[in-house]
């Protein structure tokens, strides 16, 4: 009988010690919100707003697959794309084609990872359906939902050297979604790879703050009134709703915004809203 005891209490740490592991392992395959496309009807507006308002430096990027693009890199790897559709016919511009119609704005978010095959049996795991596809770039893995994909990118090395900005912008920090089920989005959310963080208030409305990798989630409650939605374009839209980016000092960021209308600067934060783009940029040191 202490030999069955024994076996069975050496099982049960073996047990624990390997879920443990396992959590780990599936955890650190995790790195960051790698970017958020964002769907706009034009490159050259968008463009002119990012640099000669914002002060970012932005980078064009190329005709493909029925789409043109631009971005917004950070030193950390993380960056905000902009894309125009151009062909419905192709799948990517059908894609963002039907985005468009709801009015411009974010889409989902792009989550980066170590290990596609890694993360391939963490989905299966959890039940959680997704298709596969693959460049000479990199290997995405979307769910079903459509609500998210990761990457893999086969060089994870490199990163772009059009990075430095004049606003002196340095990482994406925080991708704000408004929801109206925050409770129930952020145990979805946790099986995609987030972790809970706190819950917290953010300008009189609940929110539910995940973390993966580097990166955080806001889940802003949409059932409380929010001021700064109700400004948008589409002010019932829900979904990717704003952005934290991290800048180097709020003073000189502040210094070049003066003449930029619907800016609110506060002791430790600067909130822009972007109305035609159905989004707010909160800059954070």
């Amino acid at each position: 009988m202490k030999l069955i005891r024994a076996l069975a209490l050496l099982c049960f740490v073996f047990l624990g010690v390997s879920t443990s592991a396992q959590t780990e392992s599936a955890e650190s395959n995790f790195i960051a919100i790698d970017h958020v496309p964002i769907v706009v009807h034009d490159l050259a507006v968008i463009k002119q707003l990012f640099s000669d308002e914002l002060h970012f430096r932005v980078k064009d990027g190329r005709v493909h697959e029925g789409i043109n693009n631009c971005f917004i890199k950070f030193e950390n790897g993380t960056y905000l794309e902009f894309i125009v559709p151009l062909d419905s016919t192709q799948s990517i511009g059908k894609y963002y084609t039907t985005w468009l119609k709801a009015g411009s704005g974010a889409t989902v978010p792009a989550i980066s990872i170590r290990n596609r095959d890694e993360l391939t049996k963490y989905l299966t795991a959890r039940k959680i359906e997704f298709t596969l596809s693959a460049n000479k770039v990199w290997s995405t893995i979307t769910v079903q939902s459509g609500e998210l994909f990761y990457i893999d990118y086969l060089n994870k090395n490199w990163r772009d050297p059009n990075t430095t900005h004049s606003n002196q912008a340095l990482s994406l920090e925080t991708t704000w979604i408004l929801s109206n089920d925050i409770e129930g989005d952020s145990k979805k959310y946790q099986s995609y790879g987030f972790k809970q963080f706190q819950q917290m208030e953010w300008q009189g409305v609940t929110v539910q703050l995940l973390s993966l990798g580097i990166s955080k989630l806001a889940l802003l409650d949409a059932k409380s009134p929010f001021h700064l939605s109700s400004d948008f374009e589409s002010p019932d839209r829900l979904g990717i709703c704003g952005f934290t980016i991290k800048v180097a000092s709020l003073e000189k960021l502040n210094s070049m915004l003066i003449n930029l209308d619907k800016v609110e600067l506060m002791a430790n934060k600067t909130v822009v809203l972007l109305k035609d783009y159905n989004l707010f940029l909160e800059f954070v040191e």
